[in-house]
């Protein structure tokens, strides 16, 4: 039995639910992800079919050529990124309702963290696996 997980923005006007099982969690530091954000963005992700989201005042922004975010526009809260043409979007940890059943698994853009905070010993870069696979989420057949 597949566990649903819930969450929502900070004024709870945009809700999500997840039939599935999201993806670990990784830390983006690149640059986007500072100037949307305002720190590193700590993310999971789920597949497109498997996430029911509802608020009207979810909003997307262009944030790239590639991809877009979506957030909140009542409380500002920054929640979603989705590449285009993919079958998965990610979503901010801290949105869901109870986010221990999440874990991470490492990071991607490190040389781009700032250095305004501490960076954990030992916590694995996985720019490649990243960009080679998005973690081998696959539509379900």
């Amino acid at each position: 039995m597949t566990k649903l997980h819930q969450g929502g923005c900070h004024c709870g006007h945009v809700r999500f639910e997840i039939n599935g099982v999201p993806r670990p969690v990784l830390v983006c530091h690149c640059s986007d992800c500072m100037k949307t954000v305002g720190n590193s963005m700590a993310a999971t992700a789920a597949l497109n079919d498997d996430i029911t989201i509802t608020g009207a005042s979810l909003k997307w922004y262009q944030s790239s050529d590639f991809a877009e975010r979506g957030f909140c526009s009542d409380c500002g809260a920054q929640m979603f990124y989705r590449r285009h043409n993919t079958h998965t979007i990610s979503i901010a940890a801290g949105m869901f309702d109870d986010a221990s059943v999440l874990k991470s698994n490492g990071q991607i853009y490190r040389h781009a963290h700032p250095g305004f905070t501490p960076l954990p010993e030992g916590f694995p870069d996985i720019d490649d696996e990243y960009e080679a696979d998005h973690f081998a989420m696959e539509p379900h057949s």
